[in-house]
């Protein structure tokens, strides 16, 4: 909810008095008349601020006694996470949070599903009490929830993302995302470094929304192989069942002869269906056959397969202890590493 900028600047100072603690939890704020003589402003301006503040859950209007503080954020202990990652991970921010005497609370995408609407309903419900902080890995499904984090925001609420939903753009609020147009680039080098002279790129043929780390890592190969004026890739962008039916596909195996052949695998369930698949009929792994994936947010442990991870703890450490610093704005990349598979 956008405002003029006199309704802006008595919006600022009256969400500031709030979250620092003048205007308490419950107390009545000054009748409509007091407050336009302090701001002096009309009641139309101060009715839109007010507006904008009950929109935001810090004020909640009584019939027939007026407005009152509904929640103070100095008192808010609460980080909300939003994340489809592992339990390990999640257990591990949970035990962080303690330490520093926040509560964590937990909306977990892996048991809904990618669902625009769920998520919704969850930042519709942290309105009403909004939390000091919420680390948002969201839905990259449409419609996009902006207008409710951008209101999240607006009630006070520190929105720090830790994993894309778009690859167009970054976020409005604050990040700290993992590079993965930079780990299909790590990806490619490791296998061009190890003498492969054949990469095939395997993924999935989408027939709706690309997931935005699909989207970059592909980006960040295509970047590496046209640098490197790389022209015996071929990319084969179908689910690991129907690969292993692909007759083109096993031909590009048995073609080379100039040093072996790279296989980068998104989906690193795909890459041990593949490589479980290869073994069986003979192909030498990892001699003549170089098999890397990505471990991405929700895999488990990753064994057996050269990977590209990101150090997830110190992604969500260096997010966690700048919780309390207002004076840093959180925007930045966190690298990817190559962990080989011996």
């Amino acid at each position: 909810m956008k405002l003029g900028y006199k309704a802006e600047k008595v919006y600022g100072v009256m969400l500031s008095e709030i979250t620092s603690g003048i205007l308490k939890a419950g107390e009545r704020l000054p009748t409509e008349q007091e407050l336009c003589e302090r701001f002096g402003v009309s009641r139309n301006t101060l009715r839109s601020v007010l507006q904008k503040l009950y929109d935001s859950g810090r004020v909640i209007h009584k019939k027939n006694a007026g407005a009152y503080v509904f929640e103070s954020g100095i008192f808010s202990n609460v980080v909300s996470l939003m994340c489809h990652g592992n339990l390990d991970l999640i257990i591990w921010v949970q035990n962080m949070l303690l330490e520093r005497n926040y509560i964590l609370n937990i909306f977990s995408q892996k048991t809904v599903g990618w669902s625009s609407e769920s998520e919704a309903h969850f930042l519709s419900k942290l309105l009403h009490t909004p939390p000091k902080a919420l680390l948002a890995s969201c839905t990259p499904l449409p419609p996009s929830n902006d207008a409710l984090l951008e209101r999240l925001a607006e009630a006070g609420t520190r929105i720090i993302h830790f994993e894309p939903y778009s690859a167009e753009s970054v976020p409005n609020q604050e990040y700290l995302l993992p590079d993965y147009r930079q780990a299909g680039y790590a990806a490619v080098t490791s296998l061009l470094a190890k003498g492969c002279r054949s990469i095939l790129f395997t993924g999935f043929r989408f027939t709706g929304n690309i997931p935005p780390y699909y989207q970059l890592i592909k980006s960040g190969s295509m970047e590496c192989l046209q640098e490197q004026n790389f022209t015996e890739s071929s990319f084969f962008e179908q689910d690991v069942e129907i690969l292993l039916k692909d007759k083109v596909f096993f031909e590009k195996l048995s073609a080379s002869s100039n040093g072996p052949v790279g296989i980068f695998m998104v989906s690193y369930e795909s890459a041990v269906k593949l490589k479980s698949t290869l073994v069986q009929m003979g192909y030498d792994i990892p001699g003549r056959i170089k098999i890397i994936t990505v471990k991405l947010l929700g895999d488990e442990n990753v064994k057996d397969i050269t990977y590209i991870d990101f150090d997830r703890k110190k992604q969500l450490y260096e997010i966690v202890s700048k919780l309390d610093d207002s004076m840093t704005v959180i925007r930045g990349y966190t690298k990817p590493r190559v962990i080989d598979a011996g």
